[in-house]
Protein backbone atom coordinates (compact mmCIF):
# COMPACT_ATOMS: atom_id res chain seq x y z
CA UNK A 1 0.00 0.00 0.00
CA UNK A 2 1.58 3.41 -0.98
CA UNK A 3 1.94 5.79 1.85
CA UNK A 4 0.34 8.81 0.64
CA UNK A 5 -0.28 10.57 3.86
CA UNK A 6 -3.35 10.77 6.02
CA UNK A 7 -4.57 14.25 4.35
CA UNK A 8 -4.52 13.14 0.55
CA UNK A 9 -5.83 9.54 1.96
CA UNK A 10 -8.64 11.36 3.42
CA UNK A 11 -9.44 13.83 0.28
CA UNK A 12 -9.97 11.34 -1.71
CA UNK A 13 -12.40 9.16 0.55
CA UNK A 14 -14.14 12.22 0.84
CA UNK A 15 -14.02 13.39 -3.23
CA UNK A 16 -13.62 16.97 -4.23
CA UNK A 17 -15.12 18.56 -1.34
CA UNK A 18 -12.77 16.90 0.65
CA UNK A 19 -9.95 18.10 -1.14
CA UNK A 20 -11.42 21.67 -0.09
CA UNK A 21 -11.72 21.10 2.97
CA UNK A 22 -8.52 19.64 3.68
CA UNK A 23 -6.32 21.18 1.34
CA UNK A 24 -5.31 23.83 3.78
CA UNK A 25 -4.24 21.64 6.44
CA UNK A 26 0.04 21.69 6.81
CA UNK A 27 1.78 18.32 5.85
CA UNK A 28 1.13 15.46 8.07
CA UNK A 29 3.03 12.76 6.49
CA UNK A 30 1.73 12.97 3.36
CA UNK A 31 4.88 12.50 1.81
CA UNK A 32 4.51 9.80 2.70
CA UNK A 33 6.54 9.87 6.16
CA UNK A 34 4.98 8.99 9.06
CA UNK A 35 4.81 12.57 10.33
CA UNK A 36 3.37 12.65 13.76
CA UNK A 37 0.86 9.89 13.08
CA UNK A 38 1.72 6.94 15.45
CA UNK A 39 2.21 5.43 18.40
CA UNK A 40 0.42 5.35 21.76
CA UNK A 41 0.20 5.44 25.43
CA UNK A 42 2.92 2.60 26.55
CA UNK A 43 3.76 2.01 22.71
CA UNK A 44 7.19 1.23 21.48
CA UNK A 45 5.92 2.59 18.08
CA UNK A 46 6.52 6.51 16.42
CA UNK A 47 5.63 8.48 18.97
CA UNK A 48 2.26 10.89 20.00
CA UNK A 49 0.74 13.52 17.95
CA UNK A 50 2.83 16.65 18.07
CA UNK A 51 0.71 19.51 20.10
CA UNK A 52 -1.06 22.15 17.42
CA UNK A 53 -0.96 18.89 14.71
CA UNK A 54 -3.25 20.87 11.68
CA UNK A 55 -6.43 19.38 10.82
CA UNK A 56 -7.09 17.41 13.88
CA UNK A 57 -9.48 17.87 16.54
CA UNK A 58 -7.70 20.23 19.28
CA UNK A 59 -6.07 18.42 21.82
CA UNK A 60 -7.35 19.96 24.67
CA UNK A 61 -10.89 19.29 23.83
CA UNK A 62 -10.35 15.67 22.71
CA UNK A 63 -8.43 15.06 25.81
CA UNK A 64 -11.37 16.57 27.82
CA UNK A 65 -14.03 14.03 26.00
CA UNK A 66 -11.42 11.45 26.76
CA UNK A 67 -11.31 12.05 30.47
CA UNK A 68 -15.08 12.27 30.38
CA UNK A 69 -15.17 8.79 28.46
CA UNK A 70 -12.73 7.03 31.16
CA UNK A 71 -14.24 8.90 34.29
CA UNK A 72 -17.90 6.51 33.28
CA UNK A 73 -15.70 3.37 32.16
CA UNK A 74 -13.58 2.98 35.32
CA UNK A 75 -16.22 3.93 37.82
CA UNK A 76 -16.39 0.31 39.05
CA UNK A 77 -13.07 -1.39 40.33
CA UNK A 78 -11.41 -3.75 37.68
CA UNK A 79 -13.05 -6.76 36.85
CA UNK A 80 -10.37 -9.47 37.07
CA UNK A 81 -11.28 -11.62 34.85
CA UNK A 82 -12.60 -9.07 32.14
CA UNK A 83 -9.15 -8.31 29.61
CA UNK A 84 -11.39 -5.14 28.47
CA UNK A 85 -11.41 -4.23 31.85
CA UNK A 86 -8.36 -4.37 32.77
CA UNK A 87 -6.76 -2.72 29.91
CA UNK A 88 -9.22 0.19 30.68
CA UNK A 89 -7.87 1.03 33.88
CA UNK A 90 -4.20 0.78 32.87
CA UNK A 91 -5.12 3.56 30.37
CA UNK A 92 -6.73 5.74 32.70
CA UNK A 93 -3.23 4.79 35.20
CA UNK A 94 -1.23 5.93 32.45
CA UNK A 95 -3.56 8.75 32.11
CA UNK A 96 -3.93 10.25 35.75
CA UNK A 97 -1.15 8.90 37.92
CA UNK A 98 -3.47 9.58 40.63
CA UNK A 99 -5.36 6.84 39.30
CA UNK A 100 -6.49 4.06 41.58
CA UNK A 101 -7.34 0.32 40.75
CA UNK A 102 -7.18 -3.03 42.51
CA UNK A 103 -3.98 -4.05 39.84
CA UNK A 104 -3.24 -7.01 42.11
CA UNK A 105 -6.68 -9.09 41.99
CA UNK A 106 -5.85 -9.32 38.41
CA UNK A 107 -3.60 -12.78 38.66
CA UNK A 108 -3.62 -16.04 36.76
CA UNK A 109 -6.95 -17.39 38.55
CA UNK A 110 -8.78 -14.56 38.36
CA UNK A 111 -8.37 -14.87 34.09
CA UNK A 112 -9.41 -19.06 34.23
CA UNK A 113 -12.14 -18.67 32.07
CA UNK A 114 -10.09 -16.28 29.24
CA UNK A 115 -7.49 -18.84 29.34
CA UNK A 116 -9.95 -21.89 28.59
CA UNK A 117 -11.53 -20.22 25.73
CA UNK A 118 -7.76 -19.77 23.58
CA UNK A 119 -6.71 -23.36 24.99
CA UNK A 120 -9.87 -24.84 23.80
CA UNK A 121 -9.44 -22.91 20.57
CA UNK A 122 -12.55 -21.20 20.60
CA UNK A 123 -14.07 -18.82 18.46
CA UNK A 124 -13.55 -15.13 19.56
CA UNK A 125 -10.47 -16.04 21.33
CA UNK A 126 -8.90 -13.50 18.34
CA UNK A 127 -10.41 -10.57 20.27
CA UNK A 128 -8.62 -11.45 23.64
CA UNK A 129 -5.43 -11.87 21.78
CA UNK A 130 -5.72 -7.96 20.57
CA UNK A 131 -6.94 -6.83 24.21
CA UNK A 132 -4.07 -8.66 25.88
CA UNK A 133 -1.56 -6.58 23.65
CA UNK A 134 -3.48 -3.52 25.37
CA UNK A 135 -2.85 -5.38 28.83
CA UNK A 136 0.98 -6.34 27.85
CA UNK A 137 1.80 -2.69 26.23
CA UNK A 138 0.68 -0.90 29.21
CA UNK A 139 1.44 -2.90 32.11
CA UNK A 140 5.29 -0.97 32.08
CA UNK A 141 5.95 -1.36 35.93
CA UNK A 142 6.70 1.66 36.51
CA UNK A 143 3.77 2.40 39.20
CA UNK A 144 1.79 -0.08 41.07
CA UNK A 145 -0.90 1.17 39.05
CA UNK A 146 0.75 0.20 36.23
CA UNK A 147 2.07 -3.41 37.17
CA UNK A 148 0.79 -6.64 36.22
CA UNK A 149 1.52 -9.86 38.26
CA UNK A 150 4.89 -11.41 35.97
CA UNK A 151 2.68 -14.78 35.95
CA UNK A 152 -0.17 -13.14 33.93
CA UNK A 153 2.23 -11.83 31.76
CA UNK A 154 3.98 -15.28 31.22
CA UNK A 155 0.63 -16.68 30.92
CA UNK A 156 -0.29 -14.51 28.02
CA UNK A 157 3.13 -14.49 26.20
CA UNK A 158 2.86 -18.44 25.94
CA UNK A 159 -0.84 -18.79 24.70
CA UNK A 160 0.45 -16.29 21.78
CA UNK A 161 3.48 -18.80 21.03
CA UNK A 162 0.43 -21.41 21.11
CA UNK A 163 -2.23 -20.08 19.77
CA UNK A 164 -3.20 -21.26 15.96
CA UNK A 165 -3.64 -17.79 14.00
CA UNK A 166 -4.85 -18.94 10.19
CA UNK A 167 -7.14 -21.35 8.97
CA UNK A 168 -4.15 -23.00 6.54
CA UNK A 169 -1.58 -23.09 9.13
CA UNK A 170 -1.18 -27.26 10.58
CA UNK A 171 -3.56 -28.59 12.64
CA UNK A 172 -2.96 -31.54 14.97
CA UNK A 173 -5.24 -34.45 14.24
CA UNK A 174 -6.48 -34.30 17.88
CA UNK A 175 -7.76 -30.83 17.45
CA UNK A 176 -10.79 -29.28 16.60
CA UNK A 177 -10.05 -25.11 15.94
CA UNK A 178 -13.38 -23.41 16.18
CA UNK A 179 -12.27 -19.68 15.37
CA UNK A 180 -14.40 -17.97 12.54
CA UNK A 181 -11.18 -17.02 10.04
CA UNK A 182 -13.14 -16.05 7.02
CA UNK A 183 -15.09 -12.53 8.10
CA UNK A 184 -14.01 -9.04 7.61
CA UNK A 185 -13.34 -8.15 11.08
CA UNK A 186 -11.85 -11.72 12.09
CA UNK A 187 -8.98 -11.06 8.98
CA UNK A 188 -7.84 -8.52 10.70
CA UNK A 189 -7.99 -9.16 14.14
CA UNK A 190 -6.52 -12.09 13.50
CA UNK A 191 -3.41 -10.31 11.55
CA UNK A 192 -2.74 -7.65 13.88
CA UNK A 193 -2.80 -10.33 17.16
CA UNK A 194 0.22 -12.45 14.50
CA UNK A 195 1.94 -9.36 13.53
CA UNK A 196 2.31 -7.75 17.35
CA UNK A 197 2.99 -11.10 18.74
CA UNK A 198 5.68 -11.80 16.90
CA UNK A 199 6.98 -8.18 17.45
CA UNK A 200 6.97 -8.89 21.04
CA UNK A 201 8.88 -12.23 20.45
CA UNK A 202 10.94 -12.08 17.97
CA UNK A 203 13.36 -15.16 19.22
CA UNK A 204 10.77 -17.41 20.16
CA UNK A 205 9.78 -20.34 18.37
CA UNK A 206 5.97 -20.49 17.45
CA UNK A 207 4.48 -23.86 17.90
CA UNK A 208 2.38 -24.34 15.43
CA UNK A 209 4.17 -23.12 12.43
CA UNK A 210 7.51 -23.46 14.01
CA UNK A 211 8.28 -20.09 12.53
CA UNK A 212 9.64 -17.58 14.89
CA UNK A 213 8.31 -14.45 16.02
CA UNK A 214 10.07 -12.45 13.32
CA UNK A 215 8.77 -14.66 10.54
CA UNK A 216 5.57 -14.24 11.63
CA UNK A 217 5.91 -10.08 11.40
CA UNK A 218 7.18 -11.14 7.95
CA UNK A 219 4.73 -12.96 6.65
CA UNK A 220 1.63 -11.16 8.59
CA UNK A 221 3.11 -7.40 7.28
CA UNK A 222 1.50 -7.67 3.96
CA UNK A 223 -1.58 -8.93 4.31
CA UNK A 224 -2.43 -6.15 7.01
CA UNK A 225 -1.09 -3.79 4.36
CA UNK A 226 -3.84 -5.85 1.66
CA UNK A 227 -6.95 -5.53 4.13
CA UNK A 228 -6.26 -1.76 5.00
CA UNK A 229 -5.91 -1.42 0.85
CA UNK A 230 -9.25 -3.24 0.43
CA UNK A 231 -11.12 -1.23 2.41
CA UNK A 232 -10.32 2.19 0.69
CA UNK A 233 -10.93 0.42 -2.66
CA UNK A 234 -14.29 -1.64 -1.61
CA UNK A 235 -15.62 -0.40 1.61
CA UNK A 236 -16.54 -2.47 4.37
CA UNK A 237 -18.68 -6.11 3.76
CA UNK A 238 -19.76 -5.76 6.98
CA UNK A 239 -21.07 -2.45 6.19
CA UNK A 240 -22.19 0.25 8.81
CA UNK A 241 -22.16 -2.65 11.46
CA UNK A 242 -22.45 -0.92 15.18
CA UNK A 243 -20.88 -4.77 16.08
CA UNK A 244 -17.92 -5.54 13.97
CA UNK A 245 -17.05 -1.97 12.79
CA UNK A 246 -15.45 -1.71 16.16
CA UNK A 247 -13.51 -4.94 15.70
CA UNK A 248 -12.07 -3.25 12.50
CA UNK A 249 -11.34 -0.46 14.61
CA UNK A 250 -10.05 -1.91 17.61
CA UNK A 251 -6.88 -4.36 16.04
CA UNK A 252 -6.29 -0.63 13.77
CA UNK A 253 -5.99 1.03 17.07
CA UNK A 254 -3.79 -1.58 18.31
CA UNK A 255 -1.43 -1.34 15.59
CA UNK A 256 -1.52 2.07 15.87
CA UNK A 257 -0.20 2.26 19.86
CA UNK A 258 2.03 -0.50 19.48
CA UNK A 259 3.72 -1.42 16.14
CA UNK A 260 7.12 -0.45 15.53
CA UNK A 261 6.70 -0.40 11.92
CA UNK A 262 6.02 3.31 10.55
CA UNK A 263 4.74 1.95 7.46
CA UNK A 264 2.44 0.20 9.59
CA UNK A 265 1.19 2.47 11.65
CA UNK A 266 0.40 5.02 8.48
CA UNK A 267 -1.42 2.60 6.91
CA UNK A 268 -3.53 1.66 10.10
CA UNK A 269 -4.06 5.68 11.28
CA UNK A 270 -5.32 6.41 7.84
CA UNK A 271 -7.71 3.06 7.81
CA UNK A 272 -9.07 4.05 11.31
CA UNK A 273 -9.64 7.44 9.40
CA UNK A 274 -11.63 5.60 6.92
CA UNK A 275 -13.62 3.60 9.56
CA UNK A 276 -14.08 7.19 11.24
CA UNK A 277 -15.21 9.01 8.19
CA UNK A 278 -18.01 6.27 7.83
CA UNK A 279 -19.65 6.87 11.44
CA UNK A 280 -19.48 10.26 10.82
CA UNK A 281 -21.30 10.37 7.78
CA UNK A 282 -24.17 8.27 9.98
CA UNK A 283 -24.46 10.18 12.53
CA UNK A 284 -27.46 11.00 14.62
CA UNK A 285 -26.98 11.98 18.15
CA UNK A 286 -24.27 9.90 18.93
CA UNK A 287 -26.85 6.76 17.35
CA UNK A 288 -25.26 5.01 14.09
CA UNK A 289 -28.08 5.49 11.67
CA UNK A 290 -27.97 3.49 8.85
CA UNK A 291 -28.41 0.23 7.61
CA UNK A 292 -25.87 -2.12 8.22
CA UNK A 293 -24.34 -5.33 7.28
CA UNK A 294 -24.10 -7.40 10.63
CA UNK A 295 -25.91 -6.95 14.17
CA UNK A 296 -27.70 -8.39 16.69
CA UNK A 297 -31.12 -7.78 18.24
CA UNK A 298 -30.05 -6.17 21.31
CA UNK A 299 -28.64 -3.02 19.37
CA UNK A 300 -31.63 -2.87 16.68
CA UNK A 301 -33.79 -2.33 19.83
CA UNK A 302 -31.76 0.04 21.82
CA UNK A 303 -31.12 3.07 20.71
CA UNK A 304 -28.29 3.24 23.32
CA UNK A 305 -26.23 0.46 21.19
CA UNK A 306 -22.98 -0.77 20.82
CA UNK A 307 -20.97 1.88 19.47
CA UNK A 308 -22.77 4.58 21.41
CA UNK A 309 -19.39 5.06 23.31
CA UNK A 310 -17.32 5.56 20.25
CA UNK A 311 -19.50 8.40 18.94
CA UNK A 312 -19.95 10.50 22.00
CA UNK A 313 -16.37 9.85 22.65
CA UNK A 314 -15.31 11.47 18.79
CA UNK A 315 -18.78 13.48 18.30
CA UNK A 316 -19.36 15.09 21.47
CA UNK A 317 -23.08 15.22 20.07
CA UNK A 318 -25.54 14.21 22.34
CA UNK A 319 -26.03 15.40 26.22
CA UNK A 320 -26.42 11.51 27.13
CA UNK A 321 -23.93 10.32 29.60
CA UNK A 322 -21.38 7.55 28.77
CA UNK A 323 -22.48 4.08 29.69
CA UNK A 324 -20.45 3.11 33.06
CA UNK A 325 -18.18 0.28 32.09
CA UNK A 326 -15.29 -0.11 29.99
CA UNK A 327 -16.33 -0.52 25.96
CA UNK A 328 -12.99 -1.78 23.74
CA UNK A 329 -13.01 0.60 20.93
CA UNK A 330 -13.83 3.85 22.76
CA UNK A 331 -11.30 2.69 25.38
CA UNK A 332 -8.70 2.03 22.37
CA UNK A 333 -9.47 5.88 21.38
CA UNK A 334 -8.61 7.01 24.47
CA UNK A 335 -5.37 5.24 24.98
CA UNK A 336 -3.46 5.72 21.57
CA UNK A 337 -2.25 9.14 21.67
CA UNK A 338 -1.06 8.57 18.50
CA UNK A 339 -4.55 8.97 16.94
CA UNK A 340 -6.81 12.26 17.22
CA UNK A 341 -9.92 12.20 14.34
CA UNK A 342 -9.70 14.75 11.99
CA UNK A 343 -12.06 17.86 12.50
CA UNK A 344 -13.14 17.99 9.06
CA UNK A 345 -15.00 14.41 10.28
CA UNK A 346 -16.13 15.94 13.84
CA UNK A 347 -17.70 18.68 11.55
CA UNK A 348 -19.44 16.45 9.27
CA UNK A 349 -20.97 14.17 11.97
CA UNK A 350 -22.25 17.61 13.62
CA UNK A 351 -23.48 19.24 10.78
CA UNK A 352 -27.46 20.49 11.11
CA UNK A 353 -28.12 20.82 7.75
CA UNK A 354 -29.42 17.91 5.14
CA UNK A 355 -26.52 15.95 3.77
CA UNK A 356 -26.17 13.18 1.08
CA UNK A 357 -23.63 10.16 1.29
CA UNK A 358 -22.64 8.57 -1.77
CA UNK A 359 -20.65 5.27 -0.84
CA UNK A 360 -20.32 1.24 -2.00
CA UNK A 361 -19.36 -1.60 -0.11
CA UNK A 362 -18.36 -5.06 -1.40
CA UNK A 363 -17.89 -6.51 -4.63
CA UNK A 364 -20.92 -6.27 -7.62
CA UNK A 365 -21.91 -9.63 -8.70
CA UNK A 366 -24.40 -9.41 -11.65
CA UNK A 367 -26.51 -12.48 -10.65
CA UNK A 368 -27.88 -12.23 -14.62
CA UNK A 369 -25.08 -13.14 -16.51
CA UNK A 370 -25.00 -17.07 -17.70
CA UNK A 371 -23.09 -19.40 -15.70
CA UNK A 372 -19.99 -20.21 -16.93
CA UNK A 373 -16.98 -23.19 -16.66
CA UNK A 374 -14.13 -20.88 -15.96
CA UNK A 375 -15.31 -17.30 -14.54
CA UNK A 376 -13.00 -14.62 -14.11
CA UNK A 377 -12.32 -13.24 -11.22
CA UNK A 378 -13.10 -9.00 -10.59
CA UNK A 379 -10.47 -6.45 -9.75
CA UNK A 380 -7.44 -8.70 -11.18
CA UNK A 381 -7.79 -11.32 -8.18
CA UNK A 382 -7.77 -15.03 -9.27
CA UNK A 383 -10.39 -17.66 -7.84
CA UNK A 384 -7.08 -20.45 -8.10
CA UNK A 385 -5.13 -18.64 -5.44
CA UNK A 386 -5.66 -19.60 -2.17
CA UNK A 387 -4.94 -15.85 -0.70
Amino acid sequence: MELIGRRRFLAASLGVAGVAVLGACSNDGSDGSSGSDGGGAGASGTGPIAAGAAGLVAEDAYGARIDRYLAAATTDDVDPGNPVSIATHLIAAHRDPDHEWSASSVTVDSLADVWQQIDDWEDTRDFRFVYFHWMLGLADGKAPSTTLDPDVVAAIEQRMVDNRYRYDDPLPDDRIDNLWFWSENHRILGLVGEYLAGQRLPDETFTITGLTGKEHVARSKQPILDWIDERARFGFFEWHSNVYMKKDIEPLLTLIAFADDPEVVQAATMAVDLCVLDLAGHDHASVYNASRGRTYANDKTNAIEGTFDVFKLLFDDTDLDHRQGADAAASFFAGTDGYRPPQVLVDMATAKDPGVVRERHGIFVDGSVPVTENPKAPYGYDFDDPA
